[in-house]
């Protein structure tokens, strides 16, 4: 499956729709892209998200991380 995502284009609603992707899939899976940022960015989000963060609070994790 490949769900074509830029770093300007991480927002609540397309992170929401990956994340309700990631959890309808068979596991495990594998989450990459040509440089590994947005992985990197996604991948921390499904996370967060998964364990109870707020999006906005998982967010700005990301962000201080500098991947977005």
């Amino acid at each position: 499956m490949s769900i074509p995502t830029r770093p300007e284009d991480i927002n609540y609603q397309s992170t929401l729709q990956i994340y309700q992707t990631i959890t309808e899939l068979p596991k495990p899976i594998l989450i990459h892209c040509d440089n590994s940022i947005r992985s990197a960015a996604i991948t921390l989000l499904y996370i967060a998200l998964k364990q109870g963060m707020a999006f906005e609070k998982a967010l700005q994790k990301v962000i201080n991380f500098g991947l977005i």
